[in-house]
């Protein structure tokens, strides 16, 4: 039972570092070396799935620093571009692991949607608008420990 907890909280960090959108431009290499370094543990990559996870996660940094701009300029496009920085990220993560990595990622996949359903769920009741609830949920991404 303590494993599960355990596990679930390794896999709930692993997702939120990895899909957490480092939007400070000045987030350092430190933060991207912690997010590989805690995802080759997770998934127990390889040198050669190590080396590509870096660029992944280097390239997706990159896209949302370059999209800074619409947060404020056109929020719905800030949104919709941050969706699919993340759809990319996942898909280039999920076809980077072995069949044997891949229950692990369905499974953070599965929590991280849950967490985000949650949530909706919530802000809804509470009268919420489209664009609070969707900025709660990158917020979600972007600041979950």
């Amino acid at each position: 039972m303590l494993k599960t907890i355990e596990m679930k909280r390794l896999i709930w960090l692993a997702l939120v570092l990895f899909f957490a959108g480092f939007a400070n431009a000045q987030s350092s290499s430190a933060d991207l070396d912690k997010a590989v370094k805690d995802l080759t543990e997770l998934y127990s990559l390889n040198a050669e799935q190590t080396d590509k996870l870096v660029t992944i996660q280097q390239r997706r940094l990159d896209q949302i620093r370059s999209i800074d701009n619409l947060k404020s300029d056109n929020f719905e496009q800030y949104l919709k571009k941050r969706r699919t920085i993340r759809r990319g990220a996942e898909g280039s993560l999920r076809r980077l692991l072995t069949a044997d990595q891949v229950p692990v990622f369905n499974r953070q996949l599965a929590e991280r949607r849950k967490t985000e359903s949650d949530l909706i769920k919530k802000m809804r009741q509470e009268g919420a608008a489209k664009d609070a609830i969707e900025l709660a949920v990158l917020k979600l991404e972007d600041t979950e420990p």
